[in-house]
Protein backbone atom coordinates (compact mmCIF):
# COMPACT_ATOMS: atom_id res chain seq x y z
CA UNK A 1 0.00 0.00 0.00
CA UNK A 2 1.46 3.43 -0.78
CA UNK A 3 0.96 6.58 1.18
CA UNK A 4 -1.69 8.45 -0.38
CA UNK A 5 -0.06 11.97 -0.59
CA UNK A 6 2.30 10.59 -3.44
CA UNK A 7 1.62 10.87 -6.93
CA UNK A 8 1.00 8.24 -9.06
CA UNK A 9 2.80 8.84 -12.34
CA UNK A 10 2.49 6.66 -15.61
CA UNK A 11 5.08 5.09 -17.81
CA UNK A 12 4.49 6.96 -20.90
CA UNK A 13 5.19 10.56 -18.29
CA UNK A 14 8.43 9.04 -17.36
CA UNK A 15 9.62 7.72 -20.84
CA UNK A 16 8.89 11.41 -21.96
CA UNK A 17 10.56 12.94 -19.19
CA UNK A 18 13.72 10.58 -19.36
CA UNK A 19 13.72 10.49 -22.98
CA UNK A 20 12.51 7.15 -23.44
CA UNK A 21 15.12 6.42 -19.95
CA UNK A 22 18.07 7.50 -22.72
CA UNK A 23 21.55 6.04 -21.59
CA UNK A 24 22.26 9.77 -21.63
CA UNK A 25 19.97 10.29 -18.45
CA UNK A 26 21.37 7.37 -17.10
CA UNK A 27 22.77 8.33 -13.55
CA UNK A 28 23.88 4.81 -12.75
CA UNK A 29 23.01 1.31 -12.08
CA UNK A 30 21.71 0.84 -7.79
CA UNK A 31 20.80 -2.19 -5.95
CA UNK A 32 17.36 -1.75 -6.24
CA UNK A 33 17.63 -1.03 -10.52
CA UNK A 34 18.45 1.50 -12.68
CA UNK A 35 18.63 5.50 -12.04
CA UNK A 36 17.49 8.22 -14.38
CA UNK A 37 17.88 11.88 -14.57
CA UNK A 38 14.52 13.52 -15.90
CA UNK A 39 12.35 16.66 -15.77
CA UNK A 40 8.12 16.77 -14.45
CA UNK A 41 6.04 19.67 -14.74
CA UNK A 42 8.81 21.97 -13.46
CA UNK A 43 10.50 19.96 -10.53
CA UNK A 44 13.64 17.71 -11.79
CA UNK A 45 13.49 14.33 -10.41
CA UNK A 46 15.23 10.74 -10.12
CA UNK A 47 13.59 7.87 -10.01
CA UNK A 48 14.90 4.43 -9.83
CA UNK A 49 13.28 1.27 -11.28
CA UNK A 50 11.76 -1.43 -8.58
CA UNK A 51 9.25 -1.05 -5.89
CA UNK A 52 11.06 -2.75 -2.90
CA UNK A 53 13.04 0.70 -2.27
CA UNK A 54 9.65 2.74 -1.34
CA UNK A 55 9.88 0.15 2.40
CA UNK A 56 12.90 2.75 2.79
CA UNK A 57 11.39 6.00 2.15
CA UNK A 58 7.94 5.73 3.47
CA UNK A 59 9.60 4.40 6.86
CA UNK A 60 7.61 7.00 9.52
CA UNK A 61 11.11 7.22 11.44
CA UNK A 62 12.95 8.90 8.65
CA UNK A 63 9.61 11.06 7.08
CA UNK A 64 11.28 14.33 6.59
CA UNK A 65 14.98 13.76 7.23
CA UNK A 66 16.95 16.49 6.19
CA UNK A 67 19.63 14.45 4.66
CA UNK A 68 17.22 11.64 2.71
CA UNK A 69 16.11 12.30 -1.19
CA UNK A 70 12.15 13.23 -1.32
CA UNK A 71 10.03 10.67 -2.43
CA UNK A 72 7.06 12.43 -4.64
CA UNK A 73 5.93 9.54 -6.49
CA UNK A 74 5.63 5.90 -8.20
CA UNK A 75 5.03 4.00 -11.04
CA UNK A 76 3.80 0.29 -10.56
CA UNK A 77 2.63 -0.76 -13.63
CA UNK A 78 3.10 -4.28 -15.56
CA UNK A 79 6.06 -3.32 -17.66
CA UNK A 80 8.02 -0.60 -15.42
CA UNK A 81 8.41 -0.42 -11.90
CA UNK A 82 9.51 3.05 -10.49
CA UNK A 83 10.39 5.64 -7.38
CA UNK A 84 10.41 9.79 -8.30
CA UNK A 85 11.96 11.95 -6.26
CA UNK A 86 12.45 15.54 -6.36
CA UNK A 87 15.90 16.28 -6.88
CA UNK A 88 18.06 18.67 -8.60
CA UNK A 89 21.85 17.13 -7.52
CA UNK A 90 25.31 18.77 -8.10
CA UNK A 91 26.93 15.05 -8.48
CA UNK A 92 27.53 12.02 -6.83
CA UNK A 93 30.58 12.22 -3.82
CA UNK A 94 32.61 9.84 -5.56
CA UNK A 95 32.55 12.04 -8.81
CA UNK A 96 33.27 15.12 -6.63
CA UNK A 97 35.35 13.61 -3.54
CA UNK A 98 39.23 13.48 -5.97
CA UNK A 99 37.92 17.42 -7.29
CA UNK A 100 38.72 20.45 -5.93
CA UNK A 101 35.20 21.99 -6.32
CA UNK A 102 35.16 21.07 -2.35
CA UNK A 103 37.05 22.66 0.26
CA UNK A 104 38.14 21.79 4.07
CA UNK A 105 34.99 23.47 5.02
CA UNK A 106 32.26 21.45 3.12
CA UNK A 107 34.12 18.39 3.00
CA UNK A 108 33.71 18.17 7.00
CA UNK A 109 30.16 19.55 6.57
CA UNK A 110 29.73 16.40 4.55
CA UNK A 111 30.89 13.94 6.59
CA UNK A 112 29.13 16.17 9.97
CA UNK A 113 25.80 15.58 8.50
CA UNK A 114 26.76 11.86 7.58
CA UNK A 115 27.70 11.11 11.04
CA UNK A 116 24.48 12.63 12.40
CA UNK A 117 22.40 10.57 10.00
CA UNK A 118 24.01 7.35 11.06
CA UNK A 119 23.94 8.01 14.91
CA UNK A 120 20.06 8.87 14.41
CA UNK A 121 19.42 6.06 12.75
CA UNK A 122 21.78 3.88 15.21
CA UNK A 123 19.54 5.40 18.27
CA UNK A 124 16.42 4.27 17.28
CA UNK A 125 14.52 1.78 19.52
CA UNK A 126 14.69 -1.02 17.15
CA UNK A 127 18.15 -2.26 15.70
CA UNK A 128 17.87 -0.20 12.65
CA UNK A 129 20.56 -0.13 10.38
CA UNK A 130 21.49 1.06 6.44
CA UNK A 131 23.38 -0.59 4.18
CA UNK A 132 24.66 0.67 1.27
CA UNK A 133 26.74 3.35 3.11
CA UNK A 134 28.95 4.21 0.45
CA UNK A 135 29.73 7.37 -1.61
CA UNK A 136 28.36 6.67 -4.80
CA UNK A 137 25.21 6.53 -2.85
CA UNK A 138 25.14 9.94 -1.46
CA UNK A 139 24.03 12.88 -3.67
CA UNK A 140 25.44 16.90 -3.28
CA UNK A 141 22.36 18.83 -3.50
CA UNK A 142 23.31 22.80 -4.81
CA UNK A 143 23.52 23.95 -1.27
CA UNK A 144 26.38 21.23 -1.14
CA UNK A 145 24.44 19.23 1.21
CA UNK A 146 24.40 15.71 1.37
CA UNK A 147 21.56 13.22 0.43
CA UNK A 148 21.54 9.76 0.57
CA UNK A 149 19.68 7.75 -2.02
CA UNK A 150 19.50 3.54 -3.15
CA UNK A 151 19.21 2.44 0.74
CA UNK A 152 18.06 -0.29 2.48
CA UNK A 153 16.82 -0.03 6.14
CA UNK A 154 16.66 -3.15 8.50
CA UNK A 155 16.05 -3.32 11.76
CA UNK A 156 15.75 -7.28 13.13
CA UNK A 157 16.62 -8.95 10.08
CA UNK A 158 19.64 -11.31 9.75
CA UNK A 159 22.14 -9.91 6.73
CA UNK A 160 24.30 -12.53 5.60
CA UNK A 161 27.61 -11.84 3.25
CA UNK A 162 25.93 -13.68 0.46
CA UNK A 163 23.35 -11.27 0.70
CA UNK A 164 25.14 -8.02 0.35
CA UNK A 165 25.12 -5.78 -2.81
CA UNK A 166 26.88 -2.76 -2.15
CA UNK A 167 30.13 -2.04 -3.17
CA UNK A 168 33.21 -4.30 -1.98
CA UNK A 169 35.25 -1.48 -1.29
CA UNK A 170 32.69 -0.37 2.13
CA UNK A 171 32.09 -4.02 3.32
CA UNK A 172 33.69 -4.67 6.75
CA UNK A 173 36.46 -7.03 6.30
CA UNK A 174 36.26 -8.59 9.71
CA UNK A 175 32.51 -9.51 8.51
CA UNK A 176 33.88 -10.32 5.02
CA UNK A 177 36.28 -13.20 6.67
CA UNK A 178 34.48 -13.99 9.62
CA UNK A 179 30.60 -14.10 8.09
CA UNK A 180 28.09 -13.67 10.77
CA UNK A 181 25.29 -11.23 10.79
CA UNK A 182 25.89 -7.45 8.95
CA UNK A 183 25.63 -4.86 12.64
CA UNK A 184 26.52 -1.48 13.37
CA UNK A 185 30.20 -2.04 14.07
CA UNK A 186 30.22 -2.83 10.22
CA UNK A 187 28.68 0.35 9.11
CA UNK A 188 31.06 2.41 11.12
CA UNK A 189 33.24 0.69 8.95
CA UNK A 190 31.82 2.36 5.82
CA UNK A 191 31.51 5.47 7.50
CA UNK A 192 35.36 5.26 8.37
CA UNK A 193 36.14 4.60 4.00
CA UNK A 194 33.97 7.68 3.41
CA UNK A 195 35.46 9.82 5.64
CA UNK A 196 39.28 8.43 4.14
CA UNK A 197 37.66 9.47 1.40
CA UNK A 198 36.60 13.09 1.85
CA UNK A 199 40.31 13.78 3.48
CA UNK A 200 42.45 11.79 1.12
CA UNK A 201 40.83 12.78 -2.13
CA UNK A 202 41.38 8.78 -2.84
CA UNK A 203 38.36 6.94 -3.72
CA UNK A 204 37.95 2.93 -3.45
CA UNK A 205 37.78 0.97 -6.95
CA UNK A 206 38.57 -2.30 -5.96
CA UNK A 207 35.36 -3.49 -7.30
CA UNK A 208 36.37 -2.46 -10.90
CA UNK A 209 39.41 -4.30 -10.77
CA UNK A 210 40.23 -7.59 -11.88
CA UNK A 211 41.21 -9.50 -8.29
CA UNK A 212 44.18 -10.91 -10.11
CA UNK A 213 45.81 -8.00 -11.20
CA UNK A 214 44.72 -6.22 -7.78
CA UNK A 215 47.00 -3.69 -6.12
CA UNK A 216 46.60 -3.99 -2.39
CA UNK A 217 48.07 0.12 -1.76
CA UNK A 218 44.33 0.36 -4.05
CA UNK A 219 42.51 -0.77 -1.06
CA UNK A 220 41.80 2.19 0.54
CA UNK A 221 41.63 1.04 3.90
CA UNK A 222 44.84 -1.36 3.53
CA UNK A 223 46.84 1.97 2.25
CA UNK A 224 45.85 3.87 5.55
CA UNK A 225 46.68 1.62 7.85
CA UNK A 226 49.99 1.58 6.15
CA UNK A 227 50.70 5.08 6.17
CA UNK A 228 49.31 6.19 9.57
CA UNK A 229 51.53 6.57 12.11
CA UNK A 230 50.63 8.43 15.47
CA UNK A 231 50.01 12.10 15.35
CA UNK A 232 50.21 11.88 11.86
CA UNK A 233 47.78 13.36 9.10
CA UNK A 234 46.88 11.87 5.48
CA UNK A 235 44.71 14.98 4.64
CA UNK A 236 45.69 15.61 0.76
CA UNK A 237 48.33 18.43 0.96
CA UNK A 238 45.94 20.39 -1.44
CA UNK A 239 43.14 20.30 1.54
CA UNK A 240 45.97 21.18 3.67
CA UNK A 241 46.12 24.61 1.99
CA UNK A 242 42.61 25.88 2.37
CA UNK A 243 42.14 28.81 3.57
CA UNK A 244 39.72 26.94 6.61
CA UNK A 245 42.41 24.02 7.46
CA UNK A 246 44.34 23.35 10.16
CA UNK A 247 46.68 21.39 11.29
CA UNK A 248 45.19 19.37 14.76
CA UNK A 249 41.81 18.81 13.06
CA UNK A 250 44.04 17.12 10.20
CA UNK A 251 45.32 14.59 13.14
CA UNK A 252 41.80 14.33 14.74
CA UNK A 253 40.29 12.90 10.99
CA UNK A 254 43.07 10.71 10.11
CA UNK A 255 43.18 9.01 13.30
CA UNK A 256 39.43 9.01 13.95
CA UNK A 257 39.02 7.56 10.16
CA UNK A 258 41.72 4.66 11.10
CA UNK A 259 39.79 3.51 14.34
CA UNK A 260 36.41 3.56 12.13
CA UNK A 261 38.36 1.16 9.96
CA UNK A 262 39.93 -1.31 12.47
CA UNK A 263 39.82 -4.31 11.71
CA UNK A 264 38.32 -6.10 15.23
CA UNK A 265 34.81 -4.12 15.37
CA UNK A 266 35.58 -3.90 19.29
CA UNK A 267 37.82 -1.85 18.49
CA UNK A 268 35.67 0.62 16.61
CA UNK A 269 33.93 3.71 17.79
CA UNK A 270 29.87 3.92 18.25
CA UNK A 271 28.49 6.44 15.71
CA UNK A 272 27.59 8.23 18.93
CA UNK A 273 31.64 8.80 19.62
CA UNK A 274 32.65 9.68 16.15
CA UNK A 275 30.12 12.76 16.06
CA UNK A 276 31.18 13.84 19.49
CA UNK A 277 34.29 13.93 18.65
CA UNK A 278 33.38 15.71 14.52
CA UNK A 279 31.73 17.98 16.85
CA UNK A 280 34.71 18.85 19.07
CA UNK A 281 36.63 20.10 15.41
CA UNK A 282 37.80 23.41 15.34
CA UNK A 283 37.00 24.11 12.14
CA UNK A 284 33.33 23.71 13.42
CA UNK A 285 33.69 25.08 16.88
CA UNK A 286 34.61 28.44 14.54
CA UNK A 287 31.68 28.28 12.27
CA UNK A 288 29.02 27.26 13.87
CA UNK A 289 26.78 27.11 10.80
CA UNK A 290 29.58 24.61 8.46
CA UNK A 291 27.71 25.17 5.38
CA UNK A 292 29.15 26.99 2.01
CA UNK A 293 28.49 30.51 1.72
CA UNK A 294 27.73 32.36 -1.03
CA UNK A 295 31.10 33.89 -1.39
CA UNK A 296 32.84 29.85 -0.70
CA UNK A 297 30.81 28.71 -3.73
CA UNK A 298 31.96 31.09 -5.69
CA UNK A 299 35.43 30.99 -4.51
CA UNK A 300 35.21 27.24 -5.71
CA UNK A 301 33.65 27.08 -9.34
CA UNK A 302 36.60 29.87 -10.80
Amino acid sequence: MYPTNLLEISSKKLEACTNNFSQNNLIGLTQFGRWFRGYLEGQHFNGSVLQEEVKFWTNPTLKGYPNLVTLIGYTLERDVKGLVYDLNPLDTLDNLIMKDKLNWLQRINVIHELAKFLKFIHDQEKQNMVLNFSASHILLDKDYKPKLFDLLLFSEVKMLKEQLTMSTGYIDPYFSLRGGEWDRSCEVFSFGIVLLELVTKRVSFIEKREHANLNLDSVLHIWAKKEYKPNCSLVHENLQKDWCYCAEDGVEMTLLAVQCIEFFPSNRPTMRDVLQRLDNLLVLQRFADARATKREKQLILL
